[in-house]
């Protein structure tokens, strides 16, 4: 699990994902037992996660709204593989 808060959690019928304070995204098959995959693209706190349409890319926002700015860090992840497609300082 994640080593730090869970600050979001979001599902569709076949992906179940949280992003946490300690910067990392995880994503679980749920349709099968107990795999899961650690995605690491955030040097920041991840605040909230959404799916695309399609339900097969998934959308995350990071920053370091604790220490005063803002500082967002959006990142594009690919829900079959887990690799990180994207990066981006603006949302996409």
């Amino acid at each position: 699990g994640h080593s730090n808060y869970v600050t979001s959690v979001d599902a569709n019928s076949r992906i179940i994902c949280s992003g946490s304070y300690d910067g990392t995204v995880r994503i679980w098959d749920a349709t099968a037992e107990a795999t899961e995959s650690k995605v690491v693209g955030h040097s920041r706190n991840v605040w909230w996660m959404r799916y695309n349409q399609k339900g097969d890319k998934l959308l995350s926002y990071a920053a370091d709204e604790r220490a005063g700015e803002d500082n967002p860090e959006y990142c594009v992840w690919s829900c079959a593989t887990g690799s990180l497609l994207h990066t981006s300082e603006d949302e996409p």
